[in-house]
């Protein structure tokens, strides 16, 4: 879903993230800037509170392609606490970055947080979990898919958050237990709102860099 989103217009070329021995005594905004060298990216040097108190021990590295999906770009920020994230080609030059608000606002008019009629959380044994299978359970009612989202997965056990427009909601559920998936929300509505909610607030800081 999120990798057919066009977000080349959010990519920001302007040097303002770029750390510089001689001019940089604090990262402004930014949780980390970006080191080069030369054309190439190298690192991203991370910022407390502000400030910017560089050790080469500290370098951190993570970057995404422009081939990279917005939930793939958005995850990338989230695991290393980052509001920003350096765009290289497979060559490692650098293009660019994308900072996170400006992701999560494109991420949130996504039809996974829209106004879909119905959202599910699912659950099966991760060796016989299959996102073909799912949908094509969904499509054999004739239910549009807004979107499907991993929200665990290990060893053992999957869980996946289903958003999708259908009428054939109860024939739709007593599919997926049929095929052994378990539905673990009773009403789709409240846990929406609940997970929304939730959501909403993890993200809350790190919008407050």
């Amino acid at each position: 879903m999120s990798s057919m989103i066009d977000i080349s217009s959010y990519l920001h070329r302007d040097e303002s993230a770029i750390y510089s021995a001689e001019l940089n005594t604090s990262a402004g905004s930014y949780s980390h800037l970006i080191e080069l060298d030369g054309e190439l990216w190298k690192a991203m040097l991370p910022a407390t509170e502000g400030s910017l108190e560089f050790n080469p021990e500290d370098r951190e590295y993570f970057h995404v392609t422009p081939k990279d999906g917005l939930f793939y770009i958005v995850r990338t920020m989230v695991l290393h606490g980052a509001n920003i994230v350096p765009v290289t080609d497979e060559d490692r030059r650098y293009l660019g970055y994308y900072l996170l608000e400006e992701m999560l606002e494109l991420w949130s008019d996504t039809p996974l947080f829209g106004d879909a009629d119905t959202c599910l959380w699912i659950e099966k044994e991760t060796r016989d979990f299959s996102f073909s299978e799912i949908t094509q359970i969904l499509e054999s009612e004739n239910a549009i898919i807004n979107g499907i989202l991993t929200h665990h997965r290990d060893g053992e056990k999957t869980v996946c958050i289903l958003r999708f427009s259908g009428e054939n909601i109860n024939e739709i559920i007593q599919s997926l237990r049929r095929y052994e998936y378990r539905i673990l929300n009773d009403n789709a509505d409240d846990v929406l709102l609940d997970q929304m909610e939730e959501r909403s607030g993890y993200l809350k800081k790190y919008l407050e860099f």
